[in-house]
């Protein structure tokens, strides 16, 4: 996989990148709650519509110019490291799987209209559950969140940062259920 090479030449520790090969290795299904979905293959290059594929896309497109060259691939670096960017990806991998089984729902070719509100009212009330309870990915994160550190790395703004994560979740949960 040319992604995993180009986190490592990237800096980004190898516990991040045993993350990304288990988010990317097996990606022909998604997890969910109750299982995984039927099978998806992915041919060729990153996961459509996943928060990352845009991230990993473009780590593996800037390890192919001169990576100590480029103000872009720098940049990138940086804002990889923010704990804004970090706590955000984190929180909405708690936030896609309740999504996803939704959508699942509304792709069956045979529509049962009877099963809709209850799966949009279960989905709103674990959405809800998510603005005052943190899910399982972000305690995770601050469970690794060791300092200012995650996967040996320094991330920058904690401190300044804290709440952001809240914050969006509160307002992407809300845009989500009204």
């Amino acid at each position: 996989m040319h992604i995993d090479s180009a986190l490592q030449r990237f800096g980004v520790s190898p516990d991040f990148v045993e993350l990304v090969w288990d988010l990317y290795g097996d990606a022909d299904h998604f997890k969910l709650e109750k299982g995984k979905t039927s099978e998806i293959p992915m041919t060729r290059g990153v996961k459509q519509g996943d928060l990352l594929s845009p991230l990993l896309f473009n780590i593996a497109y800037f390890d192919s110019t001169e990576l100590s060259k480029d103000p872009k691939a720098t940049g990138l670096r940086k804002a990889l490291l923010q704990y804004k960017f970090v706590a955000i990806t984190w929180m909405l991998m708690d936030i896609i799987p309740g999504v996803t089984e939704l959508n699942l729902i509304f792709q069956k070719d045979s529509l049962d209209i009877a099963v809709i509100k209850p799966v949009v009212d279960h989905t709103i009330a674990k959405l809800d559950l998510l603005k005052t309870n943190d899910g399982p990915y972000t305690q995770k994160l601050k469970t690794l969140l060791g300092g200012h550190q995650l996967f040996g790395h320094t991330l920058e703004n904690v401190t300044q940062q804290a709440q952001v994560p809240a914050t969006t979740m509160k307002k992407c949960v809300d845009n989500l259920t009204t």
